[in-house]
């Protein structure tokens, strides 16, 4: 297999796997919402995370905050792979709820080009 080949394959595999998520999560107002949001990143194939909301305080403890995240799907279906990324993202520190508000698969620059 040549290098060209393996980065055709990787690139198609991006390509048909990359989704983006809008998210309300609960978090403890007494952590840092940008470590957070760190956090997140790499849970479940989450690449980016951006705030689109900013941080509205539910309680003295909580607040809430809507963001949306780019993902790479890692299980055979998009239903179990959200499942999935949600029960990880409530075991981290700091969030209590992961609430996915919608998902759409993102059209990638290389699936683009390669219709042309």
């Amino acid at each position: 297999m040549t290098e060209d080949s393996l980065k055709d394959l990787v690139r198609e595999y991006v390509a048909n796997t990359m989704h983006e998520a809008v998210v309300y999560i609960h978090s403890d107002r007494t952590k840092n919402l940008t470590h957070v949001l760190d956090q997140l990143r790499g849970v479940c194939g989450i690449t980016t995370v951006s705030v689109l909301e900013p941080a509205a305080p539910l309680s003295q403890h909580r607040e809430k905050t809507k963001i949306k995240c780019k993902f790479l799907q890692t299980h055979p279906s998009l239903r179990v792979h959200l499942k999935v990324m949600r029960e990880a993202a409530r075991q981290l520190p700091g969030i209590h709820s992961f609430q996915i508000l919608n998902v759409h698969r993102i059209e990638t620059k290389a699936k683009i080009e390669r219709n042309f």
